[in-house]
């Protein structure tokens, strides 16, 4: 909760339905901050979230998401999705 609060916006990960994005989901209504869901098939959607933080004014971005071990392969997709949407290269 205080990662919520102490951000501009958070970008979830993962598996919509999931207990913990449901709750993140549910935190960042309680106080007021917008919210940006990307599956792990999404990759295409850098461009939309690249305007979306425009957008909202995101300077602090609270990352969360599913763990690696109940969606394998989310690290590494969170890694290559947050890199080439906020100008990095991908290994």
């Amino acid at each position: 909760e205080e990662n919520v609060k102490a951000s501009d916006a958070t970008v979830i990960f993962g598996d919509d339905p999931s207990p913990g994005c449901g709750l993140t989901k549910r935190l960042c209504k309680r106080h007021g901050k917008p919210y940006f869901t990307v599956a792990k098939d999404a990759f295409d959607s850098t461009g939309e979230f690249q305007a979306w933080l425009v957008e909202q004014g995101v300077k602090v971005l609270n990352v969360a998401g599913n763990r690696e071990r109940t969606n394998p392969g989310i690290g590494q997709f969170t890694y290559d999705f947050l890199m080439a949407a906020l100008g990095g290269a991908t290994e």
